[in-house]
């Protein structure tokens, strides 16, 4: 697991992961909406109050982003790669760990302590349009 550039004249904003099984995957997420969450005045993303996910079976990544309804903000795309996960071929199945990964991934770390959400979270895959993850 490591981080990389993107571009050359851009912060590391690529997260390559070898996770292949949910509770992996999760804390993936976490890593990658860490790096964010803490780079969001640099991205100017300040004004942001929503992240997608776009969820890609084909090539083996999720893209997150700040947004604004459908409007992205911020200079930079974050990607979350998983080779390990893309070596078996199965885009259903792809696409079913990493939502499912998403959703517990929000359940545990997308609350405060009064359990008021922090940031809405919406998703998509190739297949579907955008929908918020409602917990």
């Amino acid at each position: 697991m490591s981080w990389r550039r993107m571009n050359p004249d851009e912060p590391e904003t690529v997260y390559t992961s070898n996770a292949t099984e949910l509770p992996q995957l999760a804390a993936d997420i976490k890593t990658v909406v860490d790096r964010i969450i803490e780079n969001r005045e640099a991205d100017n993303a300040t004004e942001a109050e929503q992240l997608l996910f776009y969820i890609n079976a084909t090539n083996g990544y999720i893209r997150i982003l700040w947004i604004n309804d459908t409007d992205a903000l911020g200079t930079w795309a974050y990607h979350l790669d998983l080779p390990e996960l893309h070596e078996g071929g199965d885009a259903i199945i792809f696409d079913q760990l990493c939502y499912n990964a998403l959703w517990d991934y929000t359940e545990q770390n997308n609350f405060d302590e009064e359990y008021n959400l922090i940031y809405r979270v919406f998703y998509r895959t190739e297949l579907t349009d955008v929908e918020e993850l409602l917990i």
